[in-house]
């Protein structure tokens, strides 16, 4: 597809590391009112994560379907800054500003106590990056090469298996939407290794799940200002998968479990101090040990879950019907699950290399059939449940 091709592409380093592509001639056998258009927004992820991707996003365009005018003022870019000139002003700027230095010594003393006083957290961070997951037909390297297919859920269907989940005491508490789309993920992995005549008996995978570390409050002074938070405010909770179990339920249970496990544990705080202490080691050291990292396999794909919101959105004086996300795979994940909610419905964004993956659609078909068994099991259950109380 198209979408898979351009996300395939590198940006151009020469340029500020993002594109909007405008794709036009869609539906080319419709009346033309009735024709739609597509955009495609690109940004490196050193710009942004998943929750400053979709507010930017809801900056561009408009609440209303008349846009308002804008007027901008004229604006011409200076040249970009050579090699060399950022040399000397870093130079420069460390020389002239000794306060810097001293905050940033302050910084590197600061985070070991963090480390020290979080020991728990911390060990925990480590002891999941060290473990290794059992090696599945995508943790190879990577081609050039990607496919990226799309996966329909409406929202109010994964609500409705949230809360009936929730109110079953098999469950044994709350349950959350992101609970059931690990569910349904690992419900559709277990039906790609059945296609692929993977054995899945005692197999338990491992996913890296993003986990927002920015503030609602934040987010809401970048809105007041009329913009976005931008930057990477993530850290990582490495969750088990467990693709062996065939009961939808039980496979609900475990996630719940283990994911109510990892919160409470700290976790996520324990991985966010790591990689904040990232930012005091050297340049060779760090690349020295990211790619460690790569080659422990402590997951075997990335799944994230971005809210997006759930009103209208206009481009241009039109309504925006869909919203999918991508997440770029890399060396040893060939397959990377993100999804977004926009507008009353969960987007499934699946993105595989080709060479690797070219039966991915049989991945999509089993998280769409997860989501109906779940829904199959605990609504109608739910709704029994409630006709007896009246």
């Amino acid at each position: 597809s198209l979408f898979a091709r351009v996300q395939a592409q590198l940006l151009d380093r020469r340029r500020p590391l993002w594109e909007l592509w405008f794709v036009d001639g869609l539906d080319r056998d419709r009346p033309p009112q009735d024709r739609r258009v597509a955009l495609i927004q690109k940004t490196h992820h050193c710009l942004v994560d998943g929750i400053s991707a979709v507010d930017i996003a809801t900056v561009l365009y408009d609440l209303e379907p008349t846009p308002t005018r804008h007027d901008p003022p004229p604006w011409r870019p200076e040249p970009p800054p050579s090699g060399p000139e950022l040399l000397i002003q870093s130079l420069v700027e460390r020389a002239v500003e000794p306060a810097e230095l001293a905050r940033s010594a302050r910084a590197a003393m600061r985070v070991p106590r963090q480390l020290a006083s979080r020991a728990r957290d911390v060990a925990q961070a480590v002891a999941a990056s060290t473990t290794t997951a059992p090696k599945m037909p995508w943790n190879v390297p990577v081609s050039p090469h990607r496919r990226w297919l799309p996966v329909r859920v409406p929202l109010a269907e994964a609500k409705a298996i949230k809360d009936a989940a929730s109110a079953d005491r098999r469950l044994g508490g709350r349950v959350s939407l992101n609970d059931v789309v690990l569910a349904s993920v690992t419900a559709g992995l277990r039906t790609f290794l059945q296609h692929r005549s993977t054995p899945v008996d005692d197999l338990e995978l491992r996913a890296m799940v993003p986990v927002t570390m920015r503030s609602q409050d934040e987010r809401d002074a970048a809105a007041a200002q009329g913009g976005a938070a931008v930057g990477n405010r993530v850290s990582m909770m490495n969750a088990p998968l467990p693709v062996s179990e065939a009961d939808p339920v039980v496979r609900l249970r475990a996630i719940v479990d283990a994911m109510r496990e990892l919160k409470e544990s700290g976790a996520a705080v324990g991985a966010d101090l790591l990689l904040e202490m990232t930012n005091h080691l050297a340049p060779t050291v760090l690349t020295m040990a990211s790619r460690l990292v790569v080659r422990a396999r402590p997951t075997n794909l990335t799944i994230t879950n971005v809210p997006g919101p759930q009103f209208d959105l206009y481009c241009m004086g039109s309504r925006v019907t869909e919203a999918f996300p991508y997440v770029q795979i890399l060396d040893g994940q060939a397959l990377t699950v993100a999804v977004l909610s926009f507008a009353g419905q969960l987007g499934f964004g699946i993105t595989g290399d080709a060479e690797v993956l070219p039966d991915l659609d049989v991945l999509g078909d089993g998280i769409a059939a997860g989501v109906a068994e779940l829904r199959g099991e605990l609504v109608p259950r739910a709704a029994k449940k409630g006709r007896k109380r009246a």
